[in-house]
């Protein structure tokens, strides 16, 4: 019952179409044939695939040297010379670049994180609730829990000096929840 099937047994299958009875056995082997020859012919004529990986390989260079001229090193120029001495007065460059003035840059920065926070697609990172909630939970109830700040004439400076870290913690994890939104609207369009 479960003995291995001799080749006697094996029977091909049969062929019960209507193109197969019409066209014998032989001609559709030589079709098959010449078709095969037909195809390593042009496997053998390798110029056009040369061709194509070359033209493939060039758009690539082509790419990586556009991408090569934005970068985000200093050029050449702006790198001091390395030097085991400090510079004098006169070699630090007096000209700054040009910086948008820290109030817009400060509004830009409200206006974009209003938008992060009310954006539905945007999800904050898990890091930021665990930083910012408790952070202003804490800002606004540091009277009431802070036993330092209940020292009569130096406690209220103590008590506003948890609030500045702690509002600086608040202010890092937001702003770097602000940049990576900024990168995410740039990736997008």
């Amino acid at each position: 019952m479960n003995d291995p099937a001799a080749l006697s047994d094996v029977h091909a299958p049969m062929n019960l179409s209507m193109e197969a009875q019409l066209v014998p056995q032989g001609i559709d082997l030589e079709r098959r044939v010449q078709r095969l020859e037909d195809e390593i012919n042009v496997l053998k004529d390798t110029k056009a695939l040369e061709e194509r990986v070359a033209l493939r390989v060039t758009e690539q260079m082509q790419k990586a040297a556009a991408s090569e001229q934005f970068t985000a090193a200093l050029p050449a120029r702006a790198i001091p010379p390395a030097r085991d001495t400090f510079p004098s007065r006169e070699e630090i460059p007096a000209a700054r670049g040009s910086y948008a003035w820290l109030l817009f840059d400060m509004v830009d920065d409200a206006r974009l994180m209003f938008r992060m926070l009310l954006d539905k697609r945007y999800i904050l990172a898990w890091t930021t609730h665990l930083v910012v909630w408790p952070s202003i939970f804490a800002i606004l109830t540091s009277r009431w829990w802070f036993p330092i700040g209940w020292i009569p004439v130096v406690g209220i400076f103590f008590d506003k000096a948890l609030d500045l870290v702690l509002g600086f913690c608040v202010y890092k994890a937001l702003s770097r929840e602000v940049r990576r939104y900024r990168e995410m609207l740039v990736h997008r369009r």
